[in-house]
């Protein structure tokens, strides 16, 4: 693969927005002692969660398994903290509401069963629950070795379903009590957070079954239902990036503009929370500006323009902001369904050779090097597909070599017996093609259609002959 090193990737300067975001502390003061007896480390870590990542808050030392975390002035942000060892090794977790004075003391024999909160109803509650869990899952270890036997009998297996059945809806209530029972706490908040939407009923066809159609819908419609999007203290747990990859990798239509429109509703309901606001705007840039899915770069732009070109965003570094917008501005004119930006580039013969003037069904513009391993592979494969599906598919190649020299770059032509379309890079009458086309590394391809719009690209010969022939396949 050659690359273009005076190009770098958005992600890196994105990095700085979350650096803003988690760095901006409070005043107030903490003390947490913690004790875990048995753990054999000198040196402990606080750390939080922020979204999808961990980030250390406080380093203390460890005596016999006590320790203390302290600071006068800042305190701590609502959320799930950790407990940590020397070897990154995650001892226990716990809730920080506003409460930032307090102790726990367990062993690491049985870190739930023997957890006791000193000035912490939040934790007793969470440690309650979580040992009642505990002691469950040991119960149902050997109903589920049953459930897993595939030489089962059937009344065995009838058993351990109903087994199943009564301990799961055991804990479902008993965490749906605790929860009413202990309202405006973070700990409810929190456990409710973690609970799938229950789907309302649905409605009748007119013979009286059930509308299956519907189901997606509804469930959409209440995914969000047990997560309160205003209170920020959820962004600080692990419950926030699972919950909104789940609804936009597996809930919402996989399609650029329906995810840009439910994007715009979620991040429009967690105003009130103003952390919540800032990192869906940043996690979701962010998401879709590294996303791998071919057409995903809409939702990138489509995020720039609406919460960066519009000044919405007015928290971040100017830098990265420029940065975020010069990068949708690269992409905007390549994403798909947009005419494919002009290349008028020298062939070998000295001539001017417009894109835009090659008369095919499909188009295929291929960006490659004389000095790149990757297209050293691709060539022959690309080659072979041109050779077998030219007339077939009616397509033809627009081959821009990447290399300075003319000389190389004939000779490679003539070694290989390309006998497509061939042109330098270099010898443009249409800009720099490396601005253009976004090209950083090579090779890459592009796919257009009669009408010179971008159907597919960034797809290697086999991947674009199957999107070929699919779409041969729908217009039979």
């Amino acid at each position: 693969m050659r690359y273009r090193f005076n190009t770098y990737p958005l992600v890196a300067l994105l990095a700085f927005l979350m650096l803003s975001l988690v760095t901006s502390a409070q005043t107030g003061g903490y003390k947490i002692g913690i004790e875990i007896k048995g753990i054999p480390d000198t040196t402990a870590y606080l750390a939080f969660y922020m979204g999808d990542k961990i980030y250390i808050q406080d380093t203390a030392r460890v005596n016999d398994g006590v320790m203390t975390f302290e600071h006068k002035t800042d305190t701590l942000k609502g959320g799930m903290y950790i407990i940590a060892g020397q070897k990154s090794n995650k001892y226990l977790e716990f809730l920080v509401n506003k409460n930032t004075h307090f102790s726990l003391r367990t062993s690491i024999d049985d870190l739930s069963g023997e957890m006791k909160a000193k000035n912490s109803r939040e934790n007793k509650l969470f440690y309650t629950y979580i040992d009642f869990l505990n002691k469950q899952q040991k119960i149902m270890a050997p109903i589920r070795t049953m459930l897993g036997n595939p030489d089962i009998a059937e009344d065995s297996l009838a058993w351990a379903r109903e087994q199943s059945a009564l301990a799961t809806k055991k804990v479902e209530q008993y965490r749906d009590e605790l929860i009413a029972e202990n309202q405006g706490t973070f700990f409810a908040t929190f456990i409710k957070s973690t609970i799938a939407p229950d789907i309302p009923e649905l409605p009748t066809l007119p013979d009286g079954s059930p509308d299956s159609s519907k189901l997606w819908y509804l469930y959409k419609s209440s995914f969000w239902d047990n997560y309160d999007l205003t209170d920020e203290k959820l962004l600080r747990t692990p419950e926030f990036s699972r919950k909104v990859d789940s609804y936009f990798d597996d809930v919402v239509f996989q399609h650029p503009d329906s995810l840009a429109q439910d994007i715009d509703e979620l991040i429009e309901k967690s105003k009130p929370a103003f952390d919540t606001y800032k990192y869906l705007i940043w996690y979701l840039t962010l998401k879709y500006e590294r996303s791998q899915i071919m057409g995903f770069d809409a939702v990138f732009v489509h995020m720039a323009k609406t919460y960066y070109e519009s000044g919405i965003d007015t928290w971040t570094n100017a830098t990265v902001v420029q940065n975020i917008i010069d990068r949708a501005n690269t992409l905007e004119p390549l994403l798909l369904g947009k005419t494919a930006p002009p290349l008028i580039l020298l062939d070998t013969s000295g001539v001017l050779r417009s894109l835009h003037d090659v008369k095919a069904r499909y188009t295929i513009v291929f960006f490659w090097d004389t000095d790149c391993g990757h297209c050293k592979k691709e060539v022959p494969v690309l080659k072979e597909f041109y050779k077998n599906y030219k007339e077939i598919y009616d397509l033809e190649i627009y081959g821009v070599c990447c290399d300075t020299s003319f000389t190389t770059m004939k000779k490679y032509m003539q070694e290989k017996q390309l006998d497509w379309i061939n042109v330098n890079g270099y010898y443009s009458a249409s800009g720099d093609f490396h601005d253009t086309y976004d090209i950083y590394s090579t090779p890459v391809m592009y796919l257009l259609n009669e009408e010179k719009e971008i159907i597919a690209k960034r797809l290697l010969t086999k991947e674009l002959q199957m999107f070929i022939e699919r779409l041969e396949q729908k217009e039979q």
